[in-house]
């Protein structure tokens, strides 16, 4: 359900109007009570654990590549159980709606553009984020004076270097049709940069030439028409461009990995060989280390089993709650995320008690009930009994299969979801 003007939101700010909208995810202006600062919020549509977990892992990325060339993310905001992603608005437009108005940008305007979305990808590739999905809707065009500064955003099928951070699953195609590299159609979950750097030739092609690189002889773009058509060359698409920046750009476009530049730096080396000022802006160190984007998880199903040990207590369970027990342990939950109470922006793992809390729920010795059910009591059991059942329940519901995530096109400079149209 659409959120209507003046309403609010997370306590702290009233909407202002709707932006943008994808199928996953919602963008709306909205103004902060108190300061009377205005933000884009990006807020799911609905809570689904899978979904609300791609979109914290998006905001932590974010959030952590402080760059002038990526997109911050600055709070966590929750609404009546959806999650959102709170950012700066943007005053300028999505790279994508500069060539919907102007099909063709110039050499020199275009290199200087792309060197910005260079350095923000770069800085990424070197805290060990790979993007997989950039295009021209998701890079904004900050407007600074009478230059544009671009800003990459839309990390939401981000891949990290660091075990457990990629959500995604062997054969799975992830990514806009066009610009994912061949290898990305095919396989997503196993990629290196090499993949981004054929989306950033994809994107310098449309730029230079108001066309795709790989098109079907009908003359559309499919999602596997990387891998089944064949490369147009730059220099046969406008004889007029650079030979240098021609092959460049081809070689970034080469449908095996292989025969790409290594990385961005050696990308960077080819494009601008003759603008040194632009090479050594893409090349300068970007200082962002390795982040940390680990999200909170259970634990592991052992001491899960350990936990519903110590709450059953020898085993005083009707076979009604052992049976939905057993069905939790052998599809374990994922990872589900609830406000701290009283902080919106503070995300906290939802899971059964610890080791000496679930050691201490038996004994309740500061209870009346606790001192009873030392003597035997069966109200003690049937509350255990009780407790166990909501913890069960709990994990059973968040076991359930989690959809297939496909990428949202992104539009507005705020952030959104308007598709690209390239």
């Amino acid at each position: 359900m659409l959120l209507s003007a003046g309403e609010r939101v997370a306590g702290r700010f009233l909407v202002g109007r709707l932006i943008a909208e994808g199928g996953l995810s919602e963008v709306y202006e909205v103004h902060h009570i108190e300061l009377g600062s205005v933000y884009a919020l990006k807020l799911l549509r609905a809570d689904h654990p899978s979904i609300t977990k791609r979109l914290l892992m998006e905001g932590r990325i974010q959030a952590q590549l402080t760059h002038p060339n990526i997109a911050p993310v600055l709070d966590v905001v929750r609404h009546q159980g959806r999650v959102g992603l709170l950012m700066p608005m943007i005053l300028g437009k999505s790279m994508a709606e500069l060539l919907a108005r102007r099909t063709v940008i110039p050499v020199a305007e275009s290199l200087e553009l792309i060197s910005g979305v260079l350095c923000g990808v770069g800085a990424a590739h070197g805290a060990g984020v790979l993007h997989r999905d950039i295009k021209p809707g998701n890079v904004l065009l900050m407007v600074e004076g009478d230059r544009m500064r671009p800003l990459v955003t839309d990390f939401g099928i981000a891949k990290v270097a660091e075990v457990g951070a990629n959500f995604t699953k062997v054969g799975s195609a992830m990514g806009t049709p066009g610009f994912s590299a061949p290898e990305q159609v095919l396989d997503a979950a196993d990629v290196d940069a090499r993949a981004d750097i054929f989306s950033l030739g994809v994107v310098l092609y449309r730029m230079l030439t108001g066309r795709m690189p790989y098109v079907s002889p009908d003359g559309s773009v499919r999602i596997g028409s990387v891998v089944s058509e064949v490369l147009t060359p730059l220099g046969d698409a406008d004889a007029t461009l650079p030979p240098d920046l021609c092959a460049a750009v081809d070689k970034a476009l080469a449908k095996s990995a292989d025969d790409r530049f290594a990385d961005l730096p050696e990308m960077a080396r080819a494009l601008f060989q003759k603008r040194p000022k632009l090479l050594a802006r893409v090349l300068a160190p970007s200082g962002i280390g390795p982040i940390n984007v680990a999200l909170p998880t259970l634990e592991p199903e052992d001491e899960e089993e350990e936990r519903m040990a110590a709450l059953v207590g020898g085993g005083l369970i009707s076979d009604g709650v052992d049976a939905l027990v057993e069905a939790a342990q052998a599809n374990p939950s994922r990872p589900t995320l609830a406000p701290v109470p009283g902080n919106d922006s503070l995300p906290a793992p939802v899971t059964g008690p610890t080791k000496s809390q679930a050691s201490a729920v038996p004994d309740q010795s500061d209870s009346p009930l606790g001192r009873e059910g030392k003597k035997g009591t069966p109200w003690v059991w049937m509350g255990l009994a009780g407790s166990l059942l909501l913890v069960g329940g709990s994990l059973w519901w968040g076991s359930q299969q989690e959809p297939a995530v496909m990428s949202e096109p992104s539009g507005p400079a705020a952030v959104g979801d308007a598709p690209d149209g390239l």
